[in-house]
C-alpha cells in the first residue's frame, strides 16, 4: 500500500479545501495518459471508480484515490510533498 506522509496529507487537505470540485469528484494519484503534466505522475481531479484504493484523512474525508494497478507496482512507496522557494511538488519515494 502506498503511504502518504504527514506533509503530503496536509497539502492534499489544503488542495481539497481550496479547489472547487463537484461533490462526486476527488483528488487522484495518476500516471499518463490520465496525468497530462510533466513527470511520471501527478494529482488530478477525477471521479471515483469502484475498484479504487481510497486514502482517508484523519477526519474520514477522502483524501486521495489510487488505481489498484498503481498500488501493486508501488506497494513500498511514500507520497511526500516537498516545498521549495521556486517549486513545490509531490514526490514518490520508492523503497
Amino acid at each position: 500500500m502506498i503511504k502518504v506522509s504527514s506533509i503530503a496529507t496536509k497539502e492534499l487537505e489544503r488542495l481539497i479545501s481550496t479547489t472547487k470540485m463537484d461533490s462526486d469528484k476527488f483528488l487522484r494519484l495518476a500516471i499518463p495518459p490520465t496525468w497530462p503534466g510533466e513527470g511520471d505522475f501527478g494529482i488530478v481531479i477525477d471521479y471515483q471508480n469502484p475498484d479504487d484504493i481510497v486514502i482517508f484523512s484523519n477526519s474520514d474525508t477522502i483524501l486521495l484515490l489510487i488505481d489498484p494497478s498503481l498500488t501493486d507496482n508501488l506497494s513500498n512507496s511514500i507520497l511526500d510533498f516537498k516545498a521549495a522557494n521556486s517549486k513545490s511538488t509531490f514526490t514518490l519515494d520508492i523503497h
